[in-house]
């Protein structure tokens, strides 16, 4: 391996490292400040008032029914894709926009 490409390494590396650390204490933020709790509130009630969690559930039934033997991580595993794939734009959005308002409140300039 060149050194370029071990220098490369090395930063993308530690860019990875200032990330999930910023990841951390942002979530920590969130959980101290109350406002995680909030979020997932808000997003739960779009979520059961856009029918997606009924469809899930109705997912989550035919996929079971259709198992061998039933297991949990296997059922998690199927429904993960359709899971992230059915979720409402605007539901999507909201969100974002929700996390995005409180990172530009507690994130410093760099």
């Amino acid at each position: 391996m060149s050194t370029i490409e071990e220098t490369q390494m090395q930063t993308t590396d530690a860019t990875d490292y200032q990330r999930d650390e910023l990841h951390t204490a942002l979530h920590e933020r969130l959980v101290q400040t109350g406002e995680w709790h909030r979020i997932m509130a808000s997003l739960r009630a779009s979520l059961d008032e856009s029918g997606w969690s009924a469809s899930l559930r109705e997912q989550a039934q035919s996929q079971a029914a259709q198992q061998q033997n039933l297991s949990l991580p296997d059922l998690i595993e199927e429904l993960t894709p359709f899971a992230e794939k059915t979720i409402p734009l605007q539901v999507r959005e909201q969100i974002t926009a929700v996390l995005h308002d409180f990172v530009a409140r507690n994130v410093e300039d760099a």
